[in-house]
This record gives C-alpha cells, sequence and structure tokens, in this order.
C-alpha cells in the first residue's frame, strides 16, 4: 500500500482549514494509504502554532504514523547537503532531514514547496 509523508505545508494549511488539503488527506485515508508526518514537520508546525491550536494539531497528529530520524535518514540529509552545496544550491537542513525520511521510508512527499526539494531520488506530490 503506498505511503505518503506530509511535508509541514500540508499540516499548516489542514488546521487552517484548507479544503483541497482536507480533501486529498480524507479520499487517500479512505483509500487505505498510509499518511505520516516525520518528527521535523512536528517541531514546525508547533514552532508556529498559537497555543489554542494545539489541541486540533494533536488530534491530527495522533491520527498519522510518526517517523523519527534514524541514524541513516541522518545519514542521507547530510549527504544530500553536502552534494546540493557542491552544485551551488542551499538546503535547508530541516528540508533535507524530511526527503531523507521519505527516501528511507519510501514515502511520496507531499508539499507545497517543490523548490525545497530538488532530490530526484525523492517522489513528491504537489500539494493542492
Amino acid at each position: 500500500m503506498p505511503q505518503y509523508l506530509l511535508d509541514t505545508t500540508v499540516i499548516v494549511d489542514y488546521l487552517r482549514g484548507r479544503r483541497s488539503v482536507i480533501e486529498l488527506l480524507t479520499s487517500l485515508g479512505q483509500a487505505g494509504h498510509r499518511l505520516g508526518i516525520c518528527c521535523v514537520s512536528i517541531a514546525e508546525t508547533y514552532a508556529g502554532l498559537h497555543p489554542q491550536d494545539r489541541a486540533k494539531a494533536d488530534l491530527l497528529i495522533h491520527g498519522l504514523e510518526v517517523y523519527n530520524i534514524s541514524s541513516e535518514a541522518a545519514k542521507i540529509a547530510g549527504g544530500l547537503r553536502y552534494d546540493f552545496a557542491r552544485r551551488g544550491v542551499t538546503l535547508h537542513i530541516t528540508d533535507a532531514l524530511i526527503a531523507s525520511v521519505a527516501i528511507e521510508e519510501k514515502a511520496t512527499l507531499i508539499t507545497a514547496n517543490l523548490k525545497d526539494f530538488p532530490m530526484q531520488d525523492l517522489q513528491i506530490m504537489p500539494q493542492p
């Protein structure tokens, strides 16, 4: 069964009630696809989350698979950042970590920030 890793943009837009994102996640979930989130995206979400919105975020995240960063994923992220820097492309370590988790888990990353994820080994679904 295909699995999807949700970038922070997806979580934020879901919490803001963006209909297209809610419909996408609902349809993927109803089709039996596995939906997950990287611990980095959890941190990014809560860093910009008003305290009154935390219960809603807790409920959403509780329904997702949470992927921690393994030492192998950390090595992949470091390698990605190094390789892209040699090509003149700066990757944020947070994006490299999220991408490395998706690569390691063989998950498709759903994101609105396509430019932040130029990795060829990464499967991406543009966020609606």
